[in-house]
């Protein structure tokens, strides 16, 4: 069932990606994914649910802090303060990224972040890995390799809840059927932790 506030979160994301694509086709298609995949799995969560439809919001439509801080501003007003927070939490720091590289990056952020954050960045992931924009298989590859190490450490090193093994285990399946060979040193230490 889709809520009042996750049909205005839709609108919402889809004006502020209006002029966006994703290889020609309209970006709001991956925050609707990311979506589908949270409601999916936490069908009864809605702060998540409008969170993954602007999980983008921040990061790829303002363009100086002072944007980004009337961005958050604005949909904490529209949407609350939870969803503010998740939005802010899931939105990368540029300069932050470009110092330390991808990778440790986002595995310090994975690490970081509160349990509902992560549970929508592995969505999000998950969404990456489906590949529906259409990537080259090389780009596609070097995604998915990427995120391979972020969620190998985020699964040695953080407890996760059945939610989020879920959408790790589904990332697994999606690596392997793109990459033809399993994504973590041992899919068996995936299946201990579930």
């Amino acid at each position: 069932m889709t809520t009042k506030m996750v049909q205005e979160a839709v609108t919402f994301a889809t004006e502020r990606h209006k002029h966006q694509t994703l290889n020609d086709k309209p970006y709001i298609a991956h925050p609707l994914l990311v979506y589908e995949i949270i409601q999916s799995a936490k069908a009864d969560d809605e702060t998540a649910q409008i969170a993954a439809l602007l999980h983008d919001t921040v990061e790829d439509t303002a363009e100086t802090i002072l944007e980004k801080a009337v961005l958050l501003t604005e949909i904490e007003k529209q949407f609350g303060t939870k969803v503010a927070e998740l939005v802010r939490e899931l939105t990368d720091k540029a300069p932050e990224r470009k110092q330390m590289g991808k990778v440790a990056y986002d595995t310090k952020r994975c690490l970081e972040m509160p349990s509902d954050a992560l549970t929508v960045r592995l969505a999000d992931r998950l969404a990456q890995a489906h590949n529906i924009f259409g990537f080259d298989r090389e780009k596609t590859f070097d995604n998915l390799s990427t995120t391979k190490q972020v969620l190998d450490a985020v699964l040695r090193e953080r407890v996760l809840d059945k939610t989020q093994m879920r959408l790790l285990c589904k990332f697994v399946i999606a690596y392997h059927k793109t990459c033809a060979k399993p994504p973590f040193k041992s899919v068996d230490s995936a299946r201990e932790k579930w």
